[in-house]
């Protein structure tokens, strides 16, 4: 009988041990999954940026590829198109707002501002660091 007690004992111990062990198990692997699941996310998540970056290359280079350059295509567009890209070069260099008005896969947007920044002729105008002015050379507003 007591060889029997002895091995009743052993026996629970070892389905204890072995109940621990199952639920390390099922606790491990719930982590992975998790940690899985994420991983998959992420890797979908890249998959679509790449793709969509490569529509906006696509997009740019279809807009831009029967002209010679960005300036041939942007003289091209009526004058509407030309003034809506104006208001918003204004509001991407002189807005409160300035970069966060431009898609940062927006290829064709870009070009165009950087286009209309070379064309800016209040850009060209000398500026004076006294007055933090443009329109007459540095230290001539001192001098009147």
């Amino acid at each position: 009988m007591n060889i029997q007690k002895i091995h009743e004992d052993n026996m629970s111990f070892i389905r204890a041990l072995a109940a621990d062990a199952i639920t390390e198990i099922n606790s491990r692997y719930v982590e992975l999954l998790a940690e899985s699941e994420e991983e998959h996310y992420c890797r979908m998540q890249a998959i679509d940026h790449y793709f969509e970056e490569r529509e906006n290359q696509r997009d740019f280079m279809d807009a831009i590829a029967p002209h010679k350059t960005v300036g041939h295509w942007f003289d091209e567009l009526s004058e509407e198109s030309q003034l809506s890209w104006h208001d918003t070069y204004h509001g991407y260099m002189y807005g409160p707002n300035g970069d966060s008005l431009l898609s940062e896969d927006d290829y064709l947007s870009w070009e165009v501002m950087a286009l209309l920044q070379s064309r800016d002729t209040y850009l060209k105008q000398p500026f004076c660091s006294y007055c933090d002015s443009r329109g007459h050379r540095s230290g001539e507003c001192i001098s009147k």
